[in-house]
């Protein structure tokens, strides 16, 4: 997610306006202090299949609960196995193919596995 989706500008300042007519100005600081810390969370990565093909050069936060090297069998590219919780699958393709992948972890409910390569082989 590029940062200029959601940088501060005039929608923080009018925020912050609408926020002091509800909580004094300290807490509308606070508030939105809080969301900027917090505001990846609210912007999650479209999922789509082949969606490494659109990425090229952008800067993302994957959404991926976690996220485990494997070890490597020659080459120069790094794989991983992610997990993607099932809700942020909004892609039917990508959906179908991670159907058998699906378990369910304590703590981000239903996931799939899927694996990621990164660099050249």
């Amino acid at each position: 997610m590029y940062d200029h989706y959601i940088e501060r500008g005039e929608t923080y300042r009018r925020l912050r306006g609408q926020l002091s007519r509800i909580v004094r100005e300290e807490e509308a600081d606070a508030i939105i202090e809080d969301f900027h810390r917090e505001k990846w969370e609210y912007c999650p990565l479209n999922l789509t299949m082949d969606m490494d093909e659109n990425l090229h050069g952008t800067k993302v936060i994957p959404p991926f609960c976690s996220k485990i090297e494997l070890p490597r069998k020659g080459g120069t590219a790094s794989i991983y196995w992610v997990a993607v919780q099932k809700d942020l699958v909004s892609d039917n393709a990508l959906a179908l193919a991670l159907q058998d992948s699906l378990y369910t972890d304590k703590e981000f409910g239903e996931v799939s596995f899927r694996r990621h390569a990164s660099g050249a082989s």
